[in-house]
């Protein structure tokens, strides 16, 4: 386990052992085999207790006959909750935290009754890292290739509310096998990570009815994504449908792609349509930011992030409440909070924007660097004193001044979003009619995409290959 403390990945997976003794027996040698941290469902005990741990490992489960439980490597944790259906531990690994929850719904109880009492805890730790493995016993095509079913329903609506990620396949082995017929039960579930995890199904002997759940999940730092806006005051239309033309001019059969290829397709059509777009606007006199190094705000710290978070999830808190006694009071909370946010975002940025020019100048705060970053002044050739960067050396000539000014304030972002499809049975094809008027119901100057694709783009992309589109579903 010592390599793990210095990756930002954490490895872990999931077991329903049904009770078996021989199941037990057999999951300490997975354990020392896989190495990682294991999420369990009704485990075998004795007298209220869970035997059979391998050395350097610890476990976290209920005093009285658990249905849940999880064992893990000795490194930093916290108990936030434990109950016979529900283990709920925040843990601490290479300077970040993480929330890992493992729950077992019975399929004789309520599914409402589990979904509230964990609801409460992701609305208190909103801003976490999340980990949520479980035996839900509920059946839906998402995830599996069973219909869905009430239980079900009830699970994507909670994950939609708590903005929940459903990490399962329903291409992927059962997670439960056996002569009654196969299942799957077993959801892995994220929130607040910065990438997809690798999950995977093995088909290994666990002297049980279910097979093992493997997962690598990444607990590394967010990358913020740059934002692309397109602007038509200098497009040339003619140059532009004559590459959307060649770009569209292959017919491709969607209905022998799989997923993985689609989505691949989609984002090579998406950087090609961006690349042509770029190349066609009309050449300007004026100097322009293309080239400079466009990097995050210096003022941002991780406190405006945690306190930003808090407020989102009192807002989603208020606005979900039914409760007219709790509405009273929780909008007091939500106010409290946002006007504190605000306050904190304008200290922040009056004493980072102090440091800077302390740092950079002893005499005349205020005088041509304050006009320069305030856009008051446009010559960067205005300065006059040398500037210290982080390695303390100073610049010798004008052009280092400025690549460091560039670096410490840069100028505003720009950015793009990977777009993701996915094919469900649920969902009723739509025709050619649809599709179309669903286009030309697009605004012509609103661009309805994180892509900054406007609406003019969309319908003159449509229009150069109807068929293409109209099978993408």
């Amino acid at each position: 386990m010592a390599n793990r403390f210095f990756s930002a990945h954490l490895k872990g997976g999931h077991l329903n052992l049904g009770n078996a003794r021989a199941a037990m027996a057999s999951l300490n040698n997975a354990i020392v085999q896989h190495d990682f941290d294991f999420s369990l469902n009704e485990p075998y005990s004795y007298d209220n207790s869970i035997t059979n741990i391998p050395l350097n490992y610890t476990i976290v489960a209920h005093h009285t006959a658990p249905k849940a439980a999880i064992i893990k490597s000795k490194y930093n944790s916290q108990i936030i909750f434990t109950n016979q259906d529900l283990i709920i531990i925040m843990a601490h690994l290479r300077n970040r935290d993480f929330l890992l929850v493992t729950i077992y719904c019975s399929p004789s109880k309520d599914i409402d009754q589990c979904l509230d009492v964990l609801g409460d805890f992701l609305f208190k730790f909103d801003h976490l890292r999340t980990f949520i493995l479980g035996d839900f016993n509920a059946k839906s095509r998402f995830w599996g290739q069973r219909n869905l079913d009430c239980r079900a329903r009830k699970l994507l609506v909670f994950c939609d509310i708590h903005e929940l990620n459903i990490e399962n396949q329903p291409d992927s082995l059962p997670t439960f096998s056996s002569s009654r017929g196969d299942s799957w039960i077993d959801l892995i579930l994220t929130k607040n990570l910065n990438s997809e995890i690798d999950l995977e199904v093995l088909d290994e002997i666990t002297n049980s009815d279910y097979n093992l759940l493997v997962f690598l999940g990444s607990i590394a730092n967010y990358s913020q994504l740059n934002q692309r806006k397109i602007s038509l005051g200098k497009l040339k239309w003619l140059d532009t449908k004559i590459a959307i033309s060649k770009i569209m001019k292959d017919n491709i059969d969607i209905d022998k792609l799989s997923a993985g290829e689609i989505n691949k397709l989609i984002s090579n059509l998406q950087e090609n349509i961006f690349e042509s777009l770029c190349s066609k606007f009309k050449h300007s006199n004026k100097p322009t930011t293309e080239n400079r190094k466009r990097k995050n705000t210096i003022w941002w710290t991780r406190e405006l992030e945690i306190k930003r978070s808090r407020t989102r999830a009192l807002r989603r808190l208020f606005q979900k409440d039914r409760n007219q006694q709790s509405r009273q009071k929780t909008p007091a909370n939500y106010k409290k909070s946002l006007a504190e946010y605000k306050k904190l975002i304008l200290f922040t940025k009056k004493t980072k924007f102090k440091e800077f020019i302390n740092s950079i100048t002893t005499s005349n705060i205020f005088g041509n660097n304050f006009n320069i970053f305030t856009n008051k002044k446009k010559k960067r050739s205005l300065i006059s004193k040398p500037i210290k960067n982080s390695v303390g050396s100073s610049s010798v000539n004008l052009t280092e001044s400025t690549n460091i000014l560039d670096f410490d304030f840069p100028w505003s972002n720009a950015a793009s979003s990977t777009i993701s499809i996915s094919n469900s049975q649920d969902f009723i094809p739509l025709s050619c009619n649809e599709v179309e008027a669903t286009v030309l119901n697009i605004k012509p100057k609103k661009a309805v995409g994180s892509d900054g694709l406007p609406g003019e783009i969309i319908q003159e992309i449509f229009h150069s290959n109807k068929s293409f589109y109209s099978s993408t579903q």
